[in-house]
């Protein structure tokens, strides 16, 4: 691992929205150089491996790239949140694959600094924005309908079809999803797209950064939110189970003061035997 604040010249933009947001020190010098000298595409495909020297993580430009690729099927996804860029996608990735010991699947969401203002009001948006107002009754019904559109959008987004076309396929067992931020959402429509078809009770899904409505019947869910995160606060709803984590804001980069620790928290909420209960 190489210091953040090292990464930032290499692409300041991007690698300041990534060093604030992600721990994106779990990622060796060839990883990072590769993610930063490419195009971002939302909806693009990464593999991260567990933490080892060389090169591992591989990129892929659309899902049926992905598919393409020989080899035991991946099981364990994440979506990253706003803006991330493909270095901070797989940071998150990461962290994940470490703890579980296997390649994750990343999905990305985001194309960076470049789209924080924008991304930024859609966390508002569509955690906190459409779960208020699209059930109000007393809207004007232009404003209903916009809440209704905006909701439609997201709800087909890049991140969140590929999802769904994973969570799909019928030789693919998926075994854990996680989110982060805005990435919550995705996981939340691509599951309720689903939930019809396949058996998603026994899916482990953990969000960090947001409180969403998971669909009702899954057992293995954690939503973990920073007791200090005012920001992913505006889009939670406090009246589902959730847990608190202490002293952390939206942040995950051990780096920063408040961060969340998320190799801790997957440490509590995705011991061994949960991963494996759900084979």
């Amino acid at each position: 691992m190489f210091s953040t604040m090292g990464m930032l010249p290499v692409s300041a933009g991007n690698s300041f929205l990534d060093g604030m947001f992600y721990d994106i020190g779990n990622l060796n010098f060839a990883e990072y150089s590769l993610l930063t000298t490419h195009i971002n595409i939302e909806g693009s495909i990464l593999v991260v491996k567990p933490e080892a020297p060389g090169m591992q993580v591989f990129k892929y430009n659309d899902i049926e790239e992905f598919r393409s690729v020989k080899g035991p099927k991946i099981e364990h996804f994440v979506i990253a949140g706003a803006s991330s860029s493909d270095a901070g996608a797989a940071s998150l990735g990461r962290t994940l694959a470490n703890h579980v010991n296997e390649p994750v699947g990343v999905i990305t969401s985001g194309m960076g600094l470049s789209e924080l203002p924008v991304d930024a009001l859609q966390s508002w948006f569509f955690f906190g924005g459409i779960e208020r107002y699209v059930k109000e009754e007393t809207l004007p019904s232009s404003v209903d309908a916009f809440w209704r559109r905006a909701k439609e959008e997201h709800e087909h987004s890049p991140e969140t079809q590929i999802l769904v076309e994973l969570l799909n396929e019928e030789d693919r067992k998926i075994k854990t999803l996680l989110g982060h931020s805005k990435g919550c959402l995705s996981v939340v429509h691509a599951l309720n797209n689903v939930k019809q078809t396949w058996d998603i009770s026994k899916i482990n899904v953990v969000t960090v950064g947001a409180v969403v409505p998971i669909p009702v019947g899954m057992i293995n869910v954690t939503q973990c939110i920073g007791e200090l995160d005012w920001f992913g606060g505006l889009s939670s709803d406090y009246s589902l189970p959730h847990t608190k984590i202490p002293n952390a804001w939206h942040h995950l980069n051990s780096q920063l003061p408040f961060s969340m620790n998320l190799a801790n928290v997957l440490k509590d909420v995705l011991p061994a035997s949960k991963l494996t209960s759900t084979l």
